[in-house]
């Protein structure tokens, strides 16, 4: 029994709404008009097909669907982004701490160690906000806003402080925006939203 234009329109317009992705709109508005049609010839009402169509191909709702074919079709690309970013960060926090403990102890290649950390934190930046930039429309408001202005303060901290090693002019003025960026921004955001879930966690354990 094939569906009426009201009914293929309907959904349709839900398929639509909830995923954004063209050719994901197009094999789930198939699948889903499929197996509404086979039920129909069933004897069983539209509505009550419509219900058990959605509850068979997206349990957890539509965009679930589109958040999972999402992951699937950049999984590989995520595991390389995040394996760059951890050895980069990891870099950069080695060189860093390098460059504290030959400074204080006045070792020669303090300046070079935190030259390179900076580098290496640069590059830790450009991955978060590029990761950041992939997932943008799965990312809640907060989300976005944190790692975005987290990535964008660290980037300042770490070209400024290379224009500060380098002797270049604006190295001040990069750094301290930088670290007004993350005192202002970042650290208020990042540390709200760990106790709001830390809150919210325990709540739901009490």
């Amino acid at each position: 029994m094939e569906l009426q234009d009201s009914q293929f329109e309907q959904i349709q317009t839900l398929v639509n709404h909830c995923v954004r992705m063209h050719e994901l709109q197009v094999e789930l508005l198939d699948h889903l008009c499929c197996h509404i049609e086979r039920e129909l010839d069933e004897g069983v009402s539209f509505e009550q097909a419509f219900k058990n169509a959605m509850e068979q191909l997206a349990p957890d709702g539509l965009p679930a669907v589109e958040v999972d074919t999402i992951f699937l079709l950049t999984y590989k690309t995520q595991i390389t982004m995040k394996k760059l970013l951890y050895s980069s960060g990891f870099f950069a926090s080695f060189f860093t701490l390098s460059a504290f403990a030959f400074r204080t102890m006045r070792w020669p290649g303090g300046s070079a160690f935190m030259f390179v950390g900076n580098v290496f934190l640069l590059l830790s930046m450009l991955f978060i906000a590029i990761i950041a930039f992939r997932n943008f429309s799965l990312l809640s408001g907060s989300a976005r806003f944190r790692s975005l202005s987290g990535a964008v303060g660290g980037i300042f901290v770490a070209v400024g402080s290379m224009f500060k090693i380098l002797q270049y002019p604006g190295a001040n003025v990069l750094f301290l925006v930088g670290t007004l960026v993350l005192i202002s921004i970042f650290l208020p955001v990042l540390f709200f939203q760990l106790y709001k879930n830390d809150v919210q966690h325990s709540s739901e354990t009490v």
